[in-house]
């Protein structure tokens, strides 16, 4: 084979090269003849009429200019494969050729055709004409979309702190010690003095010394009414006031809880082009 398989540089074989005044040899001109078309039968049909026969080994050299595939058997570009708008996740912080890291930076609508054209101005118009944002990713999880949330809707917070109407119903229990009160007092009284008057005896004789002897008793006397005098003072007052001391403590700080799951960061990234 006059190829040489590993540059593919063709070398005619010896004794087809014509000079003046020669004579062709058969042989060689005839071997030579059928070289060139065994090297034709093995080469790419232009037309790509001819189907390939083995695996085509590039190499390490690129194919170029390599049309947009449409059947499932074709060959497809890269910008098939990755389209601009798809987003990915990157572990350093410098993306990738081709790729923007989703931070909301503006890019150039020029030089951005295809991802302007899948995301427009949602995520923010740039400068209004020749830039447009990409979305901002950073500190952000992401959710899907098309239920309760919207397309390019932002929300939620790293950390809350819980207001009283969401605290869970819950009751507070009091130890009370029990506690009695005391009363001392008293009652004065304020005695008058009195006295008790009666009828006298009766000697109508003048006869004194002889007992029982014209003596006579007046009996409608009676005994001269009086009070005793005594009154009882009113007690006028009241039991000394009095706490129970008790209370119910305070706690908690208010201060916000984390709210996130656990976590590893990397960069949110996004296709050009």
């Amino acid at each position: 084979m006059p190829r040489n398989l590993s540059t593919g540089v063709y070398t005619a074989p010896a004794g087809t090269y014509a000079a003046y005044g020669t004579i062709i040899s058969p042989t060689a001109y005839n071997a030579f003849v059928a070289d060139i078309g065994a090297e034709m039968s093995s080469s790419i049909d232009a037309r790509g009429e001819t189907p390939m026969a083995a695996p085509l080994n590039m190499s390490g050299q690129q194919i170029n200019a390599v049309a947009a595939g449409v059947a499932s058997t074709d060959a497809a570009n890269v910008g098939q494969l990755v389209a601009p708008g798809m987003l990915g996740w990157w572990p350093v912080s410098t993306p990738p050729t081709g790729w923007f890291v989703r931070n909301g930076q503006a890019v150039s609508r020029a030089a951005n055709p295809g991802l302007f054209a899948v995301i427009g101005t949602n995520f923010g118009a740039g400068d209004g004409s020749t830039t447009f944002n990409v979305p901002n990713a950073i500190d952000r999880f992401s959710v899907g979309a098309g239920g309760l949330y919207a397309v390019g809707s932002t929300g939620g917070e790293a950390t809350h702190a819980l207001t009283v109407g969401e605290l869970a119903a819950h009751n507070h229990g009091v130890s009370e010690n029990s506690h009695s009160h005391s009363m001392t007092h008293g009652h004065g009284t304020n005695e008058n003095p009195h006295t008790h008057s009666f009828g006298g005896v009766v000697n109508p004789g003048g006869v004194s010394g002889a007992t029982g002897i014209g003596w006579s008793f007046n009996n409608g006397g009676t005994t001269g009414g009086s009070t005793t005098g005594l009154t009882v003072n009113t007690f006028t007052g009241s039991t000394a006031s009095a706490s129970t001391g008790l209370s119910i403590n305070s706690n908690g700080s208010g201060t916000g809880h984390n709210n996130i799951p656990p976590y590893i960061a990397d960069t949110p990234i996004i296709k050009g082009g």
